[in-house]
């Protein structure tokens, strides 16, 4: 199931599976993450998300900035 699908259904019990995503290699596939990780998580995954700040990828980093933004605000 895609990720971004995964958003809607406020499937909190998938982030388990959602984390080791975050190491991925695959640009899509991070920037997939850190947007499920935003919408699903809690500010305990800012710290899954923080080392993506220092990505090589500036849309990896944005996305991993908004999501802890969102993490943040709940």
């Amino acid at each position: 199931m895609p990720l971004k699908s995964l958003r809607g259904l406020a499937a909190q019990s998938t982030l388990p599976e959602i984390l080791p995503q975050l190491k991925k290699p695959d640009v899509g596939i991070l920037r997939d993450a850190c947007r499920t990780v935003g919408v699903l998580g809690s500010k305990a995954n800012v710290a899954d998300l923080e080392p993506l700040l220092k990505h090589p990828d500036a849309k990896v980093q944005k996305d991993a900035q908004d999501a802890i933004f969102l993490l943040n605000a709940k």
